[in-house]
């Protein structure tokens, strides 16, 4: 996006910001110009919870499959179980 300053010079890029909504209500978004922002590091207790956050997904995701073999394992047993009794 592009904003004239109305004094003749060369038009400002701008910058789209979106603040999320929450509890339900729509986001924000505002607009400013690119030269009014600045690039912020996130704290690192905040990096910190996403790294952790993020082995734990991996962790469900290794859990959930070893669910699913287990379920797996468990029918075929259950299956010869009743094919003996026949």
């Amino acid at each position: 996006q592009l904003a004239a300053s109305g004094d003749g010079d060369r038009p400002e890029r701008c910058v789209e910001v979106v603040f999320e909504g929450r509890h339900g209500r729509p986001p924000v978004i505002l607009w400013y110009p690119e030269d009014a922002l600045e690039e912020v590091q996130p704290p690192k207790s905040l990096v910190d919870a996403k790294v952790a956050f993020e082995k734990a997904e991996e962790e469900l995701k290794r859990k959930q499959a070893d669910l699913k073999s287990a379920q797996e394992f468990c029918t075929k047993e259950k299956k010869g179980w009743m094919t003996k009794q026949e």
